[in-house]
């Protein structure tokens, strides 16, 4: 994968993030391994999504920076 490949592909996935999950919370829900009920909240925000790309950051550039850029 080229750099030009990797930047069109974080566009997209940035988009996608954008529509479905900016600033929405979910609540998971599931059994644990003693069959106990139990959950987890998760927040979704806009500087949440550059964690998701496993990008590292130029210096001087943020991680909503990133996230607007994308």
């Amino acid at each position: 994968m080229n750099k030009s490949e990797a930047i069109s592909i974080i566009s997209n996935c940035a988009d996608t993030y954008k529509k479905f999950l900016d600033g929405k919370q979910v609540v998971f829900v599931y059994r644990d391994e003693n069959n106990h009920s139990n959950f987890t909240e998760v927040k979704f925000r806009s500087y949440n999504f550059l964690h998701f790309t496993g990008v590292t950051l130029r210096k001087g550039l943020t991680a909503n920076d990133f996230y607007r850029y994308a």
